[in-house]
């Protein structure tokens, strides 16, 4: 029997009806896919970050970034992205091209970095004036707290907002503002009240120096959200502060460092005052580290529940996880050719630094304000679909060469961080046996460093 070809005949319908089945599965096979490395990838080709109020997700990774580049996070989907200023948290500091490459792949990023503290293994180091370093961080003796309010702290600030401004950065991810509460009350001659104070002030000087540079530069602060609400010394809310942040990173809100449910009276406070700051307007992250799938879920959804943008990794902040997996799933490798491919090979860090968290502890002598923390109204946000995956896919990095020179200008007084020499010795801090668990929160990890005692 001959065919004739026909578009009425038999034949030909049934491989035109053949196609168009065929056809429609997969579309509904590629819309079905709203997880794993097709979405990645997809993420990873957008060029257009979302508006600041509209993050829904966010990675927060410190350190033992993949191949020493940040082509694993721009590669994975996310909203935005809280790195270091360096990649080994010294001298080597992620370059204008490499931020440039992440944010083309839709994503807002932060620079991370303290203002209530300092570093052994930070360059600028030699540049602060030894009067105004003040004592060790409870554990630390490698990372002191400093004077903050001292005018001659300023330009090391400056000069890592300098940093930030010039590598391309959204905006600066501040670290160790719960400095003004840990350290003696009269460490400036006055109180507790005057230490929160002057916080405060190098927060908005921060705000006020960074905006004429860039106006859509954020301003994120960590932890120590009662600096908006000054439940412990005023009833009228600090409208100083709320001016000069874009936003308001919290941790442990729901889950301590060691894993367990957050339930002491401060985590409610916290809880409280981080919700006033969010309906001020400004936009809430909060980070925790259970340890359990159904600690992870629970930290996701109450966070969304309250208004907040959640994370959960682990302490230290070594990794980057996918966004609202349970269990914690390590996030996509790149393929061969990568979000970031086009960046030449990163520069070698002369050393790299271990940051190991310790238990959070505090000097018994540590003086805290009480009061009843102000409660705000719930908001509770939808929960967003996210990625879920059992596997990686690895790929390969091109090889490390030598560093190139980052220049950081600056208006008044410039400070351009130098590299010192690094250690190269392993020395992890140990608690007393007079330290007491703290009764308010710390921020997760404080850095090891490596020091060589020869």
């Amino acid at each position: 029997m001959e065919f004739t070809g026909k578009l009425g005949g038999t034949a030909t319908r049934w491989r035109a009806l053949s196609l168009c089945i065929a056809l429609a599965m997969g579309i509904v096979m590629v819309l079905s896919r709203t997880h794993g490395v097709n979405r990645v990838a997809a993420s990873a080709m957008s060029t257009t970050p979302p508006l600041w109020n509209g993050v829904q997700s966010w990675v927060y990774q410190l350190t033992g970034y993949r191949n020493d580049r940040l082509d694993q996070i721009a590669y994975n989907s996310f909203d935005l992205a809280v790195v270091d200023l360096a990649r080994d948290a010294g001298s080597s500091y992620f370059t204008a091209q490499e931020i440039a490459a992440v944010k083309a792949s839709g994503k807002i990023v932060l620079a991370y970095f303290s203002i209530g503290s300092i570093e052994d293994y930070r360059p600028e180091l030699p540049l602060v004036p030894p009067d105004i370093i003040l004592g060790p961080v409870d554990g630390w003796p490698q990372e002191r707290y400093v004077k903050y309010w001292d005018p001659r702290w300023w330009p090391i600030v400056q000069g890592r907002i300098d940093q930030a401004l010039n590598a391309g950065f959204d905006g600066a991810y501040l670290d160790l503002i719960f400095a003004y509460e840990d350290i003696p009350a009269n460490a400036a001659g006055t109180n507790r009240e005057d230490l929160a104070r002057k916080m405060v002030a190098l927060i908005v000087q921060i705000s006020q120096y960074a905006k004429p540079h860039n106006a859509n530069f954020k301003i994120m602060p960590q932890n120590n959200p009662e600096l908006y609400t000054w439940s412990y010394w005023n009833s009228v809310p600090n409208q100083d502060y709320i001016n000069a942040i874009d936003g308001l990173a919290m941790e442990n809100m729901y889950y301590q460092d060691d894993g367990t449910p957050c339930t002491a009276d401060w985590c409610q406070e916290n809880i409280d005052n981080a919700q006033a700051v969010h309906q001020a307007g400004k936009l809430v992250l909060s980070i925790d580290y259970p340890r359990t799938a159904a600690g992870v879920t629970d930290a996701y959804n109450r966070a969304r529940a309250a208004g907040f943008i959640p994370y959960v990794s682990d302490r230290g902040l070594p990794s980057c996880y996918l966004y609202d997996v349970s269990p914690l799933t390590p996030c996509y490798n790149p393929p061969l050719v990568s979000p970031t491919a086009t960046l030449p090979p990163s520069p070698t860090p002369t050393s790299t630094v271990t940051r190991t968290p310790t238990p959070r502890l505090t000097n018994t002598a540590t003086l805290q304000p009480t009061s009843t923390a102000t409660t705000a109204a719930t908001e509770t946000e939808t929960a967003i679909a996210q990625p879920s995956a059992t596997s990686t896919t690895t790929a390969t990095q091109p090889a490390a060469t030598t560093p190139t020179a980052t220049t950081v200008s600056t208006e008044t007084a410039t400070v351009s961080p130098t590299p010192s020499e690094l250690p190269t010795k392993t020395e992890t801090p140990t608690a007393t046996a007079t330290q007491t668990a703290i009764s308010r929160p710390w921020r997760l990890w404080l850095p090891v460093i490596l020091k060589d005692k020869n």
